[in-house]
């Protein structure tokens, strides 16, 4: 096995593509080019495809990015056979996501910043070719930390400091409706003296 070169090169291991979700050994799949400009730090989301378990969707952070600036977030597709890694697009608003790569029962992935004010949810409809903002009807802007799919719907918990935790639910076409508000906690008031 090629010995592995953390510090400024980005790689994508699988072992779920060896064939063995409990392997013993880690195999290196690909290694990222450096494309558009940008150094990538790390990979902060990964999905193999539900309908397509040759394709994995998968983000990495970027050098230079920072707390709401800096480079933006890029999403890439490997697909196995034959071993490609291609850099499909760099998400503009948003410059880290923090494990939230989500794929429905419809196939639809959905993506999300997790920290630094307002980023918005983006989405893709065709396996990660290409991603659109998902922020028609997410208000007060909140940073989107994790999905769920329930009964065919899917949800999406927001919450960023100072506002509270929201949850809403996928309209489709960008759209969401809120669907829980989450009041922030009761503070206690200590009149002693």
């Amino acid at each position: 096995m090629k010995k592995l070169n953390t510090v400024f090169t980005a790689l994508v291991f699988a072992a779920i593509l060896a064939g063995n979700a409990y392997a013993d050994e880690i195999e290196l799949v690909a290694e990222i080019p450096s494309q558009g400009g940008y150094n990538i730090d790390w990979i902060t989301a990964i999905q193999v495809l539900d309908n397509h378990p040759d394709e994995i969707v998968f983000a990495t952070r970027n050098q230079g990015a920072g707390c709401g600036g800096g480079s933006p977030i890029s999403m890439w597709k490997l697909i196995r056979d034959p071993l490609n890694v291609v850099l499909k697009q760099h998400l503009s608003q948003i410059q880290d996501i923090r494990r939230s790569l989500f794929e429905s029962s419809d196939e639809t992935l959905f993506t999300g910043s997790g920290w630094c004010g307002y980023k918005p949810p983006y989405y893709s409809i065709d396996g990660g070719e290409s991603w659109q903002t998902a922020n028609v009807g997410v208000h007060p802007p909140n940073s989107t930390f994790s999905y769920v799919e329930f009964n065919g719907d899917v949800y999406a918990g927001t919450g960023y400091a100072p506002y509270h935790g929201q949850v809403y639910r996928w309209l489709d076409g960008g759209s969401w409706e809120l669907v829980l508000d989450i009041a922030p906690p009761r503070r206690r008031l200590n009149f002693f003296y």
